[in-house]
Formats: C-alpha cells, structure tokens, sequence
C-alpha cells in the first residue's frame, strides 16, 4: 500500500485503487507526525487476517480529509479505518465493509481525539464504530451503521465527550446492540 512518516505533510492521495494481501496488511498507513495529508475517491482493499484499510497513528493528526473512498477488508480481526493517537481528522463520505470475522469499520484507540466521523456508510460483522478509554471529543454524525455479529455493537465505547447524533444504526445479531 501506500506509507508515510516522520514529518510527511499536505500529501494528496486520490483515485488510487490499492489492493494488499497477506497478514497485517496496510491499505494506507500515516505514522510519526504525518499531517494535514487528504485521502479522496480511493479504493483500498486487503484481504488477510489483522489487516487495515487505513492506520493512522503515532501523532499524526489533522490528516484533513478521508473522503469519497471506498474501503473492503474480508479477513479477521481486521479494521477499515484504526486511528491511534491521532487527533483533529474528518472522515467523510466513505463506504466501509468489513466482512471477515471481528472486521471493525472504525477504530479509535488510545488519545484519538476531536475527530469527526460524518456521512459514512459503515457495514461491518463485528462494532462498525469502537472507541477506547481516552478517545475522546470525537462526533460521530450522520452515518449508517450496520452490524451483523451476535453479540456485537453498532457503537461500542469506553470513553466519554462524544457527540453522537443523526446516525442509523441497524444490529441485526441476536443479543447486539
């Protein structure tokens, strides 16, 4: 897929088609203070086990746009969008399906804060939206959450500060939420 760290800034990424195969796979992955960078209109898909769609981590923040891009990943354990200690970034307008076992749709994980999460499309058979202890700030609007696992959740969180308003969540598993 595509990387990129230590500093890299105002990169635009669009109208790509990116396909990884093989366990921990990246699509797309932001680390080490990579910042105000713009994914549009790309197709990322991977397909093994533990793989992510888009992983952006390490304080790289106010990655200014993750819009119109469509993100697949079929294997386990998988996430499409995994931010971690990422701040500050809008993600948009994306269709992402997670269809292998415990596939996350979205991920915030660890002091990911002041995020917006708006008008997505999110199907997913584990939590199509996971928030850890101190990911907080972030609002979650107008998105269609669909989740198919029993026993799974369309918005799990252990954090507080949330905005979370006009979504449409379906949980079709028994005992979901």
């Amino acid at each position: 897929g595509i990387y990129t760290r230590d500093l890299s800034f105002q990169n635009i990424i669009s109208n790509n088609s990116i396909t990884t195969f093989g366990t921990g796979g990246f699509g797309v992955h932001f680390i080490s203070s990579s910042y105000e960078n713009v994914l549009i209109n790309n197709t990322i898909v991977t397909s093994e086990d533990t793989a992510y769609g888009i992983y952006i981590s390490d304080t790289s923040c106010n990655t200014t746009g993750i819009i119109n891009n469509t993100i697949t990943t079929s294997g386990a354990n998988s996430y499409g969008v995994h931010l971690l200690n990422s701040d500050l970034n809008n993600i948009n307008n994306n269709n992402i399906i997670c269809s292998g076992n415990d596939g996350n749709g979205v991920y915030f994980a660890s002091s990911s804060k002041r995020n917006v999460l708006n008008n997505n499309i999110i199907n997913s058979t584990s939590s199509a939206i996971v928030s850890e202890a101190m990911a907080v700030s972030n609002t979650i609007s107008n998105n269609t959450l669909s989740v198919s696992k029993n026993g799974d959740y369309g918005f799990y969180s252990t954090s507080n500060h949330y905005q979370i308003d006009n979504n449409q969540i379906t949980s079709s598993g028994n005992n979901s939420y």
